[in-house]
């Protein structure tokens, strides 16, 4: 898209909105392609779905000397487009803005929960996005806008608050129900918690549990994967709700407790029985024996 304007100057001027589409190779494969040669098409390049979604990424100014030389010089950033390259799924990074804690989260692929990442750090990205993309142009673009005047912290500022309503997430996003955990956020420890349920408790009708033994055996289990277990007083809220669903057993309020004192906990519950290593394997061996004959029995006359 260009647009020629009038100008006091000797050399005709051209605002251009340019981006790496098609036409430029993006069919092609990636060492097939040509060079882009204006900042908008390198970014468009990078990032062609924003591109697509959010339009060309830069307003450019293009002038024509005499001898018919181009000159480029980036004018402005489209904060919507360079707002939604701080989340970017193809690159393994993704980013949302929690609007119940008004905080930036980063999700950490290494060990598979959100991690909080404040704005400098954003502004930061931004910044090196715009270094790369001027180390990388050609002669006749002028790379000191990119380097100096784009990169200011005025100009970063106004991107990342841009980024806080584009990559909004609301208090539903890190629910029990999404999958979606914080580092020590309350719905970790409710995945773990639903975990240790399933594997670590059943169903027993002649049994009890209290709150202090279950608390007892959701800390070793913890330990057990190197992980930090929740204050008690949120376990007994959190797990009240997951033994009700998994196993439609309601918190009480009258069990006996081994110090024969009322305790908290439930009726109809108790821990799973583990089968040592070697207790497996006398089982599976009492299991041989069973089945072989005896050692009097003649497999032939």
């Amino acid at each position: 898209m260009e647009r020629k304007t009038e100008r006091q100057s000797p050399q005709p001027v051209t605002y251009r909105l340019s981006k790496y589409d098609d036409a430029y190779g993006m069919n092609k494969d990636e060492a097939e392609r040509p060079p882009a040669t204006t900042p908008g098409e390198w970014f468009s390049r990078k990032f062609p779905e924003k591109a697509f979604k959010y339009g060309a990424p830069l307003l450019e100014i293009v002038q024509t000397t005499q001898s018919h030389d181009s000159h480029v010089i980036p004018e402005a950033l489209n904060e919507d487009f360079f707002a939604s390259i701080l989340t970017d799924e193809r690159l393994g990074h993704h980013v949302i803005y929690y609007l119940p804690e008004h905080q930036f989260y980063f999700f950490d692929c290494r060990f598979d929960y959100y991690v909080p990442t404040s704005e400098e750090k954003l502004k930061l990205l931004l910044s090196q996005y715009l270094i790369q993309c001027a180390e990388e142009m050609p002669i006749g673009v002028n790379i000191q806008r990119l380097f100096l005047d784009l990169r200011s912290d005025e100009n970063l500022q106004q991107i990342v608050k841009k980024a806080r309503s584009l990559l909004a997430a609301g208090g539903s996003f890190f629910s029990l129900e999404s999958g979606n955990m914080r580092i020590e956020g309350p719905e970790f420890y409710g995945q773990v918690a639903k975990m240790f349920t399933r594997e670590k408790l059943t169903l027993n009708p002649a049994a009890t549990m209290t709150i202090t033994e279950c608390y007892e055996s959701f800390s070793r289990f913890c330990e057990d994967r190197k992980m930090q277990p929740m204050e008690r007083r949120d376990f007994r809220s959190l797990m009240g709700d997951i033994i009700k669903e998994e196993f439609g057993l309601s918190l009480r309020h009258d069990l006996l407790g081994k110090n024969m004192k009322q305790q908290q906990g439930w009726k109809g519950l108790s821990a799973r029985q583990e089968i040592k290593p070697e207790n497996a394997r006398k089982s599976s061996m009492e299991a041989t024996d069973a089945q072989a004959p005896p050692k009097h029995f003649k497999l032939t006359e």
